[in-house]
């Protein structure tokens, strides 16, 4: 008897297993907000808001409570929203078909616009790099990165290789990946080559040159560093044009580790290089962000 009841038990539980692992998943609609256009693209802040691109109504800002969207701000610059994504420091960028790509500032109540550019093909779709590079898929245009110092965007790289780009997104290996809807899915590598060396470097396993920490940063950074053997060290600041910024070292320096901080509270947001020099032994730059 006591046998016949364990395996009844057994049996029950195999059937409960089954029937669970075979019931199907489903959605549950929680909310719904206004349509006050034909939504595009969305995305979600680090601070759980949620920002609508509207092709006919521009963008907006809701907050959610689980079981209701409530309007916090909208702004509508014309042309038709589609693609969202954001910055380090929080700033909203929008891809409008008609109006190119804007950047805008979210205080919770209300957007300013902070930034415009318009390289014409319809921008479709846009995201941010973790070094800050905006890459833009451009309708008939193609691909496009831009860098963005909080007032004005500047174009760094572009390519066109037909069709029409739609979507756009970076990995975290830096590659970017393209939707193009005659040529189908592209991949892209990124150099952000600017006139002078990104992460070139000699004598390898001589010396040695540190990603900047924190990066990006606000408004300052410290850059570290190994000798191996002693000898003129310079360290200094680029930018975008490769025009030189500052000077943070020009000395003799023996075998050793260093650590120098950097303050840019006088420089603009933007990308930044800074080049190690030794001799001419060793010479290795990098790239580093600053956003205020």
């Amino acid at each position: 008897m006591q046998k016949f009841n364990f395996l009844f038990i057994i049996t029950l539980f195999c059937l409960s297993a089954v029937t669970y692992a075979q019931l199907p998943h489903t959605f549950t609609k929680t909310a719904r907000n206004i349509n006050y256009g034909y939504a595009h693209g969305v995305a979600v802040g680090s601070d759980g808001t949620v920002f609508l691109a509207n092709d006919d109504d521009g963008l907006r800002a809701y907050s959610y409570n689980g079981n209701s969207f409530t309007n916090t701000a909208h702004i509508n610059d014309g042309g038709y929203a589609s693609g969202i994504a954001f910055a380090s420091d929080g700033t909203v960028f929008l891809t409008n078909v008609y109006d190119g790509l804007r950047a805008y500032s979210y205080n919770g109540t209300s957007f300013t616009n902070a930034g415009h550019i318009d390289d014409g093909g319809q921008a479709c779709d846009v995201t941010v790099g973790s070094d800050g590079t905006i890459f833009l898929a451009n309708n008939y245009d193609g691909l496009r990165a831009y860098s963005y110092d909080g007032t004005s965007f500047t174009n760094t790289a572009h390519i066109y290789e037909g069709g029409y780009a739609r979507g756009v997104v970076v990995a975290s290996n830096g590659t970017v990946f393209l939707a193009n809807d005659y040529l189908g899915m592209l991949a892209y590598t990124y150099s952000g080559y600017v006139g002078i060396d990104d992460d070139f470097s000699t004598a390898p396993g001589s010396y040695s040159l540190s990603q900047n920490y924190p990066n990006p940063f606000n408004p300052s950074t410290t850059i570290c560093y190994s000798l191996k053997k002693s000898g003129w060290v310079t360290l200094k600041i680029y930018d975008v044009l490769g025009r030189e910024i500052k000077v943070l070292v020009n000395e003799h320096q023996n075998t050793n580790s260093y650590s120098v901080n950097f303050n840019a509270s006088d420089l603009s947001n933007g990308v930044y290089y800074y080049r190690l020099q030794i001799n001419n032994e060793f010479t290795e730059t990098k790239k580093m962000v600053l956003l205020k």
